[in-house]
């Protein structure tokens, strides 16, 4: 017998409260550092390159980026590949540990209790994390260490199932869990943001960056897996739903389209 659905109803605006979601990660830190994906080499290249444009700065001078809820850090070495100095901030302190492992400097401190110490920095970059935090308040704390300017940047990758179909999918997680399907919490998050930074003061561009990737099942699930959504189910629940995603994937794998969105917010020179 399939277990009994469990209600996670939730609001996309109020996701930061619901903190059995947003600390589950810690007990996945290796498998979250392997499976979650990068974003696309363009969509880092630009946080770059159009804030380093803006910033009151000598020419040439490395960016120096704050990386919020940087997790085990996949997008803070991106960053860094692409020529910045990043600080990392993360609460978790298993997260913490795998980030500190790939050579990043982290601070251990959900975002609102941080402590800048006057510091300040060309980019605060939130990556797939800006749904776990309050937002006007996260906004108006980055507006206060961005350097005349900056830019706050909020990055999501958006991976759309083409095949199987996304509806498919979301047909086996509603047997199990509520809120999950075609509106996903931080897509809600995403529709709203723009006019919170415009409030505070920030010019606000959005910019999409495609990609089209295909997974063998195994790892698609193991990626899937990584998501809250799925790490706060019990292990019945957790087995049902692998199971039937599994025998709805087959031995074809998974192709997804990926349209990762930058929302650039500028503080003004």
């Amino acid at each position: 017998m399939s277990p009994a659905p469990i209600d996670r109803t939730r609001d996309a605006e109020q996701l930061h409260r619901d903190r059995s979601r947003a600390e589950s990660f810690g007990a996945v830190a290796a498998e979250y550092d392997e499976h979650r994906p990068a974003y696309p080499p363009a969509l880092i290249e630009t946080v770059l390159a159009e804030v380093q444009a803006g910033v009151q700065a000598s020419a040439g001078c490395t960016p120096e980026v704050l990386d919020v809820g940087s997790g085990t850090g996949i997008a803070a070495r991106q960053l860094r590949a692409a020529g910045a100095n990043v600080l990392a901030v993360e609460p978790d302190p298993h997260m913490a540990a795998v980030a500190r492992a790939g050579d990043l400097d982290v601070e251990v401190a959900t975002f609102e209790a941080w402590d800048p110490s006057d510091r300040s920095f060309d980019v605060v970059s939130f990556a797939q994390s800006f749904h776990w935090v309050e937002p006007a308040s996260a906004a108006r704390k980055a507006w206060d260490v961005l350097r005349p300017g900056g830019g706050l940047a909020l990055l999501w990758n958006r991976f759309t199932e083409i095949d199987p179909p996304r509806e498919r999918i979301s047909e086996v997680d509603e047997r199990h869990l509520t809120a999950v399907g075609s509106a996903r919490p931080s897509e809600n998050r995403e529709a709203s943001v723009d006019g919170l930074l415009r409030g505070i003061g920030f010019t606000v561009e959005r910019r999409t960056f495609h990609e089209d990737r295909r997974y063998a099942r195994d790892a698609w699930l193991d990626l899937l897996f990584t998501y809250s959504r799925y790490l706060v189910l019990d292990d019945a629940h957790r087995t049902a739903v692998r199971a039937e995603l599994s025998a709805l994937v087959g031995s074809g794998g998974v192709r997804i389209e990926n349209d990762a969105l930058l929302v650039l917010a500028r503080k003004p020179v």
